[in-house]
């Protein structure tokens, strides 16, 4: 049994000698929380914050039916999701049914994001008819429905009221709600 020992020893101190030689890293250098205090890692979770923008808008009509128009648009503006930038663009395209006073809207709205997603929306509204200076008022609702890249799944609404000007093509409106989306949080494991 000594002989065996003695055979041995020789082998346990070397890999001894490797394992001392090895460099160490310590919990949290290898990304590991450490037992006694966790890290706050960034996360993602679904919360209902802010939505509000303001845009300047370039308008065109086209026929629809005999009562009822096209109402195509991009804009240039801005957008905040829970108080933060989040984009300068939006698109849409609208039906305006000229046989009812206040003339009915409905039709959809696209925002932009500053990363390249798209939050889609469907609004819901009445304008006025043009007064002799060929301005428009309208107001309504916007049902956000979803969307593309970090905004799948997002829901709320905002409120709309804006102008637009039918000799001119030119409009603005501003909107004010809420949004179900994905917001940074920090969580701990």
């Amino acid at each position: 049994m000594l002989t065996k020992l003695k055979l041995c020893f020789p082998l346990l101190l070397i890999l001894a000698m490797i394992t001392l030689a090895l460099p160490t890293k310590s919990v949290a250098a290898r990304g590991m929380a450490s037992p006694s205090a966790p890290e706050a890692l960034p996360c993602v979770v679904r919360k209902l914050v802010d939505i509000d923008g303001e845009f300047s808008t370039v308008v065109s009509t086209s026929p629809y039916s005999p009562t009822a128009v096209r109402v195509s648009f991009f804009g240039l503006g801005s957008f905040f999701i829970n108080h933060r930038f989040a984009g300068n663009l939006v698109l849409g395209s609208q039906i305006v049914n000229l046989a009812v006073v206040p003339n009915a809207i409905d039709g959809n709205i696209n925002l932009l994001t500053t990363n390249g997603s798209l939050i889609f929306g469907r609004f819901i509204g009445t304008s006025t008819p043009p007064d002799a200076a060929g301005n428009i008022m309208f107001s309504g609702e916007i049902l956000f429905f979803g969307g593309t890249g970090s905004h799948i799944g997002d829901k709320g609404d905002a409120m709309v009221v804006g102008t637009a000007n039918a000799l001119t093509s030119k409009g603005q409106f501003t909107f004010e709600g809420h949004l179900r989306t994905n917001v940074a949080a920090p969580c701990t494991f």
